[in-house]
């Protein structure tokens, strides 16, 4: 009875709100405030089961501190009507300075009762930026300082780190087309079981946007991971090559790596290497926007060694159920049950294995009336393994979207892809039969 009092109230709200809440500026427009909220109910059906590759099935209920079999999906706040809330603000100081402050909460599960403090979170997103210019030896430079919380942080073009958030550093120093920046990452262990602590990360590149359209970038990057536990040589050293072309709406990247192993863990020159080819292509018309990004992958049999861990909990481990269980020692933050399954967590699942991937995401809508779409997101991923079957992930998101205003969108839909709080990494299960699900969004600028 009270998520339908919610999602109603949340139904009503743009009705009685005007413009001002796309932004509200002071007189100087150094204060912008944006508002994010997001409302999902699932209803999941009597048959729980859900598609795992039986190898990541074993490898799952054998380290997992709940005893979970791995055939089920189990309980989540979306099945009790979740609702998160946001305030974006950006504070502009200077010219080329200003900071970013968000404030997100959550209620996971309207179901538990008012104020019910197990559920109920507030977190922040800090992040400080500097722009500027200078001369140096009568030479032109600019560059731009990132510290703070990183959203979606992606190194080069995803062959390690991608779709994670992530706490750090990143300074960027452009002269002309060529361009030089270093990362610091922090403990990366902290919320996602990769086995990693900090990360130092230098680059170099070029990049040139020519005249009959074409942009071209290639640079090269040296990453030190430090590997938790092991103290014989705790500084893992990646060399990686990328590039990309793009033109108008489409981009083509690619990026080699090659991890710096000790001897006796070298099997052959290429157990070490990994690699990455993609593709991104995007397309808008007045009847409909779809977006297209292919991705295919190479890991050596030695490449992903050492980067698992499964030490990270989004689920309290002194609670006698998983029914409510929904914030551990780090937290699954609900605006990222709306990203892509694929990340470098799923396939460093497959130690001391060569694999194989091909991943793709389609996203799409066909307005069909005035303001109502039909939406369609769909992703795949086959994985082929040397020592164990291939893997084929299928997700999809598929119905209809109603446009009101303020920007807020009410969607009706059918799902097979559910937020998997039972992992060290935040990823989703696949069902083997279709939630129906309703929502109320607006998402804004959020980059999620």
């Amino acid at each position: 009875m009270k998520s339908l009092v919610v999602f109603s109230l949340l139904f009503f709200v743009p009705f009685f709100c005007n413009s001002q809440i796309d932004s509200i500026s002071s007189q100087k427009e150094r204060i912008s405030v944006e508002v994010v909220f997001g409302a999902d109910r699932f209803f999941p059906s009597d048959n729980k089961q859900i598609y795992l590759p039986k190898n990541i099935q074993t490898l799952r209920s054998l380290n997992s501190p709940l005893g979970l079999n791995f055939d089920k999906y189990t309980d989540i706040p979306q099945f009790h009507a979740s609702v998160f809330a946001g305030l974006l603000t950006k504070v502009k100081f200077a010219n080329g300075y200003s900071l970013n402050f968000d404030i997100i909460s959550e209620e996971r599960g309207q179901s538990f009762g008012s104020l019910n403090l197990k559920n109920v979170l507030i977190y922040p997103r800090i992040c400080g930026t500097i722009e500027d210019d200078f001369s140096l030896f009568k030479l032109p430079f600019s560059f731009v300082a990132r510290i703070g919380d990183l959203i979606k942080y992606e190194n080069n073009y995803g062959l390690t780190f991608n779709n994670i958030d992530v706490q750090g550093l990143n300074i960027k120093l452009n002269q002309k087309n060529l361009w030089f920046s270093y990362s610091l990452i922090g403990d990366i262990s902290q919320h996602i079981g990769l086995n990693i602590n900090d990360v130092y990360s230098f680059k170099i590149g070029y990049n040139k946007r020519k005249n009959n359209g074409y942009e071209i970038e290639l640079g090269g990057s040296l990453d030190q991971l430090r590997i938790l536990n092991i103290k014989s040589i705790p500084l893992k050293n990646v060399f990686s090559f990328f590039g990309s072309v793009k033109k108008n709406r489409i981009k083509f990247f690619a990026e080699l790596g090659y991890r710096i192993q000790p001897p006796r863990d070298t099997l052959n020159f290429y157990s070490p290497a990994g690699g990455l080819l993609g593709f991104e292509f995007m397309s808008s018309s007045k009847k409909i926007n779809w977006n297209l990004k292919f991705k295919t992958r190479y890991y050596g049999i030695s490449f992903n060694d050492d980067f698992i861990n499964y030490a990270v909990r989004y689920r309290s481990l002194s609670k006698p159920t998983l029914n409510g269980n929904f914030v551990g020692d780090y937290l699954y933050p609900l605006i990222n049950t709306y990203r892509d399954f694929d990340q470098w967590s799923v396939y460093t699942e497959y130690q001391s294995d060569q694999i194989i991937s091909a991943s793709f995401r389609l996203k799409a809508e066909r307005k069909l009336y005035q303001n109502l779409f039909y939406k369609i997101d769909f992703e795949g991923n086959l994985i082929a393994s040397k020592r164990h079957s291939s893997a084929l992930y299928t997700f999809y998101s598929t119905g209809f979207k109603f446009k009101m205003p303020g920007a807020i969108f009410f969607e009706l839909y059918i799902s097979n892809k559910v937020m998997n709080l039972d992992v060290q990494y935040q990823t989703f299960y696949q069902t083997q039969q279709p939630i129906f699900g309703f929502s109320i969004k607006r998402l804004g600028s959020i980059d999620n």
